[in-house]
Order: C-alpha cells, then structure tokens, then sequence
C-alpha cells in the first residue's frame, strides 16, 4: 500500500490535534490528576463517542485507541472537525479492507504502518502542544519502526512482481511455442496447397482412372481374363445317355 495514503488519513488529525490545542492539552491534565476515578470516567466516554457503528470508529477502538479521546473532545468542541475524522478513519478502514483481500500479510503490514503513522502523528501534535523529552523519544522509536514496516511493505510487494514476472514470462514461453507451432501447420498447408494446386486433373489423373477401372491392377486384370477349364463330371453324362435311352 502507497505510504502517501496513509498519511493523508491523518494528515487531517495532525491538523485537529493542533486546533484542539490548548483545550485538548488541558482535559489531558485534569484526567491525569483525577486519579483511578478520571480513567473510569474517560473509558466511560471513549465508549460513547458517536457513531459507534463507523467502520472508522471501530477501527480505532480495535487497532488505535489513543484515538478516542481525541474523537470524543472533538465530538464535544469541534463537530464539523470530528466529522472529517470519521470520514478519513471510515477511508482508512477501507483501504484496510482492500488490503486483506490481498492476503494476510499485506493487511498486517498495512495495519502495522497505520498504527505507526497514526501514533507518529498524534505524538508530533502533541509535541506541538506540549514539548517533552519523553515524547520525543517515543516520536523516534515510532519513526524507526514505521520504517522497518515500510521495508517489509516493499519487500511484500517485491515478491509479488517477482511471482508476476514469472508468470509472464511463462506465459511467453507457452505464446512462442504455439506461434511456432501455427508457422508450422501454416508450411504445411501452403505445401499441400502448392501440391493440390499443381495437379492436372483429367482422364489420365491416376485417381480418376482407378476409380473408371481404367486402370486395373495387371494381376487382378490376368486373373478376370484366364479362360476356366470345365471338367466333364461322369454322373451328368450319365444321365444324359438314361435320358436318350
């Protein structure tokens, strides 16, 4: 899958994370200092972000939950901006989609790099927002593994041109072979069309003239012709003497 798409999934939510700004950074600090009841109570939200029945939503619920208290200060702060998330999550599990039609290997790769230029872009709007030495950190550990994803994405697709070429070249083998072989029947009936066509068909055609009897086999011919001897048979002449008498 182009790397470019993914990008321009979260191209947008960089942007929301960055308009969301200071309000956003400010939710963040009093669920952090509210203790276990804060996380119950932002678990509780998260669940109720709308459109729970978007394929975009349930894709972040499965595969990127860091997204869900965005969407849902978005829901709260900025609607028309969390209508544009969701259409660019309900895109990316599409695209999604296509891949697992692919095989396996290509949907887990492509999951693998959406999550990472997911995180790589929640992390630098959050940087943006509120600088820190351990974001940072995570920022580059991300970086590094988006790009063994992209290595193994490329990789994927390597093969599967290998296998493509191959099979093309297969099939130009077998493309040649059958030319040679209509060249072939074509020399052969141009040679038995050039033999038709050189024929004189007449009365001494030798076909013709078997087929008249005109010209018989001269054994067969010696055999019609051989006059029989009759043998003179005593019982017959016999009786023609009684008939006399």
């Amino acid at each position: 899958m182009n790397g470019r798409h993914f990008y321009k999934i979260f191209a947008s939510i960089v942007l929301l994370c960055v308009c969301a700004g200071n309000s956003f950074a400010t939710d963040q600090t009093k669920k952090a200092t509210a203790g276990k009841v804060g996380i119950e109570e932002s678990a509780v939200r998260n669940d109720s972000v709308a459109d729970a029945d978007s394929p975009g939503v349930q894709l972040a619920r499965q595969h990127l939950a860091e997204l869900l208290p965005l969407l849902s200060h978005l829901r709260t702060h900025e609607p028309g901006q969390y209508d544009k998330a969701i259409r660019e999550l309900d895109r990316a599990a599409k695209r999604l989609e296509a891949q697992q039609r692919r095989g396996n290997e290509f949907f887990d790769v492509a999951l693998r790099q959406w999550q990472s230029r997911g995180r790589i872009d929640l992390l630098k709007a959050k940087l943006r927002i509120r600088p820190s030495e351990s974001d940072r950190k995570r920022l580059l550990a991300e970086m590094q593994s988006l790009r063994e994803v992209e290595v193994e994405r490329l990789r994927l697709e390597w093969e599967v041109l290998a296998q493509r070429q191959q099979s093309l070249a297969a099939r130009v083998a077998q493309a040649e072979a059958a030319s040679k072989r209509a060249e072939e029947q074509m020399e052969e009936l141009n040679q038995n069309i050039e033999r038709l066509s050189s024929q004189q068909i007449d009365d001494n055609w030798p076909p013709y003239r078997r087929a008249a009897g005109l010209d018989r086999d001269p054994e067969s011919a010696k055999k019609s012709n051989k006059t029989e001897t009759i043998k003179p048979n005593p019982g017959a002449k016999q009786r023609m003497n009684d008939a006399k008498i």
